[in-house]
């Protein structure tokens, strides 16, 4: 049969008409490989008022149409049965149960998922509908994806009518027709973003609304539809009118001259911003005015006259380090009112005073700082201030993409950077973001390639050789990365990543005196420097001088309160001195200024684990069966030692070893293997764990294992030599308390017996939860 046009697909009733050669044929679902002559019956169906019969736009042949027809009439019987369950006035429990059962069935169809979701969001609820009622029929038995369908419908339904009002109203002010806006609403349909957002309004989360709009707006910049800001801005006012929501905007209210008359329920930094744009565009429009005017051209497509102050712009910039000093100084837990106003007091002054590119820098600066600080949902919300001044600013789109990255989201990180790329092709640091974000996500070979890569077009770009150099030590190229870090001190002996690189790859290679007076040298050079002050902390810990690395902290800390890196070490520090609750206030309070925290959350994770808790610390860890990035591997070092307290060791073991052979990371590498030496010694394979010992394996932790293995194969006076560095991490107290329980259990001696009554099951008992304790706790 040729092709077939002219079809009309009845969902609900499970047919579809067809023209062919001049004739109209149907086809039933129930009888697909059939189709026959249109007779005079079914002309009933095109009157019937439930048909609902929708129009295929393209010539099919008669498998494909088959095939569409089995996908439309699931789908429409799923919306049928959908409304069906949650109508009020369908009381029969025989029906309900049979209606609940066969929709669970079509819910597990991915297509008539989404398509349903879709419709579910698009439509506001009649007054007959309950879905209370729907959740009512879980008691007949249903899959979790059934209920959470309609626990998430349940929750969402009544913002989803002023969710579509805002919209329409919005449409009517910023979307050029009918046609468009209907196209980018089932756009945002289709890829769940509607649902997210109608979701996040009635969740009160203002995370998840942050990130479905700007996902939004990214979808409507790839078609190039330039209103897209004013419209979701115009959106969020509309919704904050009708919707009872308390995230999206914030009550100013403050009795200083920069805040008067702009207090209320709506975002007081965009005001002050849209007002300034319009009033360009009125100076603009202003022919008799004989003021000096430049050209500025704040997005593509738009270009109008503004104000030339006659400042010069490094007069301007040099002003405005008191505002950036404030932002600094903000405690790490500073709530969002307290930025906010350092902002509205910024851009008072910078709108007497400088150009819209002036501005949007001093956006992107605070952002920046925000960013580093990993508070990343004020960086993200400034830089959306500096996208209104100029949605096609490159050093915006920059930090856009790095915020991206910080927030776990690396393919839109990359995707982001290849835009950039793609139309600023001579911009050094987009392709150096770029070669970073394929590190993030485990490409460290692709990374490579493209430092080597950028080092050619761009010798002398100092960022280039330090992240082919950082690249290199990722790869467990130490020696090559060594001789990078040495070259670019030599040509460029101020630059102060490279005296700290080469100081951390000193202290990967096991050098930890050499390394720490790299550090007392370059606090002398650089004495503001807080990534060194870190580095000596850390490496003082590393040479089990814990006390000095507390000081060191703990001085940090005070002088430094908003550094993340120092949060992080100094709570890691806690953890390995035994002192778990004091570390889980550290991270607790850290992962509440920043909820992005990775490592915060993976070390509270940890410390629930010590406490026994195995729940507790699962519940941390996010569902991802195929680890990519740093962070996904990081933290299957929970979920081994999660199976390994529920006695689940073979899994264990399988998942060591999978993440040893697959992980790019070194670092992570090492303690992948520091896992699976432990597995061997529950497994009593002292001999392999023996037989693999490298130089590399340094910290106290692998000397412990080496006690172990050793002395369990009367190897003493090996035992004995990695007895004495171990000795040497008193403070460590699970590394020490076990180093004791070995010197008793093989009579390596040196270290106080304790356990004198104890048998040697309940002292090999004891040794192995001891050792546990010591490979959760010793981080990397």
């Amino acid at each position: 049969m040729a092709k077939l046009d002219n079809i009309l697909i009845s969902p609900l009733l499970g047919k579809a008409y067809f023209r062919e050669a001049g004739h109209w044929y149907v086809l039933e679902n129930q009888n697909e490989a059939k189709p026959r002559a249109v007779h005079q019956m079914d002309l009933n169906d095109l009157q019937y008022p439930g048909s609902g019969f929708i129009e295929v736009g393209t010539p099919k042949n008669l498998e494909d149409l088959q095939q569409v027809l089995s996908d439309e009439t699931k789908k429409g019987r799923s919306l049928n049965l959908f409304l069906q369950l949650m109508d009020v006035t369908i009381q029969s429990e025989k029906v309900l149960e049979k209606i609940t059962k066969v929709l669970d069935r079509y819910l597990q169809d991915d297509q008539v998922y989404s398509f349903l979701e879709g419709k579910a969001y698009s439509v506001v609820p009649g007054p007959t509908l309950d879905p209370v009622k729907a959740l009512q029929c879980s008691k007949y038995g249903v899959s979790e994806r059934f209920l959470k369908f309609f626990q998430e419908f349940n929750t969402s339904q009544n913002f989803i009518q002023p969710f579509i009002l805002a919209w329409d109203r919005s449409a009517v002010k910023h979307a050029p027709d009918t046609e468009t806006i209907n196209t980018v609403f089932q756009n945002l349909l289709e890829k769940g973003n509607i649902k997210s957002m109608i979701l996040s309004l009635a969740q009160r989360d203002g995370k998840s609304w942050d990130d479905a709009m700007v996902s939004s707006i990214l979808i409507l910049k790839e078609h190039k539809y330039a209103w897209r800001n004013l419209f979701f801005r115009e959106l969020k006012i509309e919704i904050s009118k009708l919707a009872d929501t308390d995230f999206i905007y914030y009550e100013v209210q403050s009795d200083s001259d920069e805040l008067s008359g702009i207090a209320g329920s709506f975002d007081p930094i965009e005001k002050m911003i849209l007002d300034y744009i319009d009033s360009q565009v009125t100076a603009q429009k202003d022919k008799k005015s004989k003021k000096r005017t430049k050209w500025y051209r704040p997005w593509k497509g738009v270009r109008w006259k503004v104000w030339d102050i006659g400042r010069p712009a490094d007069e301007v910039l040099d002003s405005l380090d008191y505002f950036y000093d404030q932002i600094n100084d903000l405690p790490i837990n500073a709530n969002w009112k307290s930025y906010e106003v350092i902002i509205i007091q910024l851009l008072a002054y910078q709108f007497e005073n400088s150009s819209p590119d002036q501005i949007c820098m001093s956006l992107s600066k605070i952002s920046k700082v925000c960013l580093d600080r990993e508070e990343i949902i004020h960086a993200k919300k400034i830089i959306g201030y500096a996208k209104l001044l100029n949605v096609d600013d490159p050093v915006v789109d920059k930090q856009f993409a790095e915020i991206l990255k910080s927030a776990g989201d690396l393919l839109g990180s990359k995707k982001e950077y290849e835009r950039i790329r793609a139309e600023y092709p001579q911009d050094v640091i987009a392709h150096t973001g770029y070669a970073e974000v394929l590190k993030s996500m485990g490409d460290l070979n692709g990374a490579k390639k493209e430092y080597e890569r950028i080092r050619t077009e761009y010798p002398d770009n100092l960022i280039t050789q330090n992240g082919y150099a950082g690249v290199l030590k990722s790869l467990g190229d130490l020696i090559g990365a060594k001789e990078e870090y040495e070259r670019i001190r030599t040509e460029y002996p101020e630059d102060v990543f490279a005296q700290t690189g080469y100081a951390e790859v000193l202290k990967s290679l096991g050098d930890l005196n050499g390394a720490k007076k790299e550090y007392e040298r370059i606090r002398v050079q650089f004495p503001g420097n807080i990534t060194c002050q870190n580095g000596y902390a850390e490496v003082l810990k590393s040479m089990g001088d814990l006390n000095g690395a507390r000081e060191e902290y703990e001085r940090i800390r005070a002088d430094f309160p908003n550094n993340i890196i120092a949060q992080n070490g100094y709570g890691e520090l806690l953890k390995s001195m035994g002192d778990l609750d004091a570390a889980q206030e550290i991270y607790e309070a850290t992962i509440t200024a920043n909820p992005y925290n990775e490592i915060a959350k993976n070390a509270l994770a940890t410390i629930y684990l010590l406490k026994g808790d195995i729940k507790k610390a699962e519940s941390f860890v996010p569902e991802n069966d195929n680890p990519i990035s740093e962070n996904d591997y990081y933290w299957r070092f929970v979920k081994i030692s999660a199976l390994i307290y529920s006695g689940e060791t073979e899994t264990a073991r399988v998942i060591a070893s999978d993440c040893f052979n697959s992980c790019p990371f070194y670092n992570l590498k090492k303690g992948f293997k520091r896992y699976r030496n432990y597995i061997r010694i529950l497994e009593k394979e002292y001999s392999t764990l023996v037989s693999e010992a490298m130089e590399e394996d340094d910290s106290p932790v692998d000397h412990l294992m080496q006690v172990h293995g050793n002395a369990a194969i009367d190897r003493i006076d090996v035992a004995r030599k990695h007895l004495e560095v171990c000795k040497q991490f008193k403070q460590v107290k699970n590394v020490y308390e076990s180093s004791c329980l070995l010197s008793e259990r093989y009579d390596l001696n040196g270290l106080p017996r304790n356990n004198q009554n104890l048998s040697q099951e309940e002292l090999d008992k004891k040794i192995l939860a001891a050792e546990l304790e010591a490979v959760i706790s010793a981080g990397l």
